[in-house]
């Protein structure tokens, strides 16, 4: 090959490298439902994803066992997890200021669960696994995204799609989901969905869910979901997704840290 070839083909290389990482991997959405199904498939594609959420707003005294007195402020709360999607394994963290000294770190490995609250020792309590919650969407995510899908499509109200924005340094579609707390509740499953059954146990009141999808690959990178149950109180979760495909190693803690049985009210 002569050297003008050579320069030729090289720049020809770089130009068609370039155009990959400056252009869309993906096409242009408008459809809501279609940017959702994208980011359920992505989802269900990834190796592992950071997830860290914040919680703001307040319950009514009495509400969710509280002893009573004046609104719980949640502002604060905070919780965060890597989760490997491939194994199906997690482990996280999580603080809440309103209730002095509760922290903790939750782990989940082969279907069990390790549970440790800072009010409750220092040692891990050992839960066993079932199908259902967060461990059996993490030992079977294709099947919660079946459902997940299932559940989206039997809405009440169609979602709905909000002017794109920026997450970060990326673009990103966003994705209003309009909803009766009831049907937040099954959107967002056991356990979120269920401290929204607390806060409005009637059914009462509503919100939204906010998604924000990247567009060059449709993974989700932004959360928000919306809950007011009037008098009873009012929940913002913001739930950030970050570092997919990175890689994670997850273990189950040291088994002299490790405790059989949970504490009373405490499950996976």
């Amino acid at each position: 090959m002569s050297r003008h070839s050579l320069i030729a083909a090289l720049v020809l290389a770089v130009g068609t490298v370039l155009a990959a990482c400056s252009g869309q991997t993906a096409p242009a959405l408008s459809d809501p439902k279609a940017i959702l199904s994208g980011a359920l498939d992505a989802i269900g594609q990834a190796k592992s994803v950071h997830v860290s959420a914040e919680v703001a707003g307040s319950l009514a005294a009495g509400l969710g066992g509280q002893a009573a007195g004046g609104p719980l402020d949640l502002e604060g709360t905070t919780a965060e997890a890597d989760v490997d999607l491939a194994a199906g394994n997690l482990h996280g963290s999580f603080a809440a200021p309103a209730l002095p000294g509760l922290n903790g770190e939750l782990i989940a490995v082969d279907r069990v669960t390790y549970l440790k609250v800072s009010l409750l020792g220092s040692t891990y309590r050992k839960l066993a696994g079932g199908d259902g919650g967060l461990l059996g969407a993490l030992a079977d995510p294709r099947r919660a995204i079946s459902g997940l899908r299932q559940t989206l499509d039997g809405l009440p109200s169609q979602p709905l799609k909000a002017p794109d924005e920026k997450c970060g340094d990326a673009d990103c579609y966003r994705v209003t989901i309009p909803a009766p707390m009831t049907e937040l509740g099954a959107v967002l499953g056991d356990g979120l969905g269920s401290a929204l059954g607390s806060l409005t146990p009637d059914g009462a009141g509503g919100g939204t869910i906010d998604v924000w999808v990247r567009t060059n690959d449709l993974r989700p990178a932004r959360l928000v979901v919306t809950a007011d149950g009037g008098s009873q109180g009012t929940l913002t979760v913001t739930v950030q997704l970050t570092r997919w495909d990175e890689p994670v190693s997850i273990s189950a803690p040291p088994a002299d840290q490790v405790d059989e049985g949970a504490p009373p009210g405490l499950t996976p």
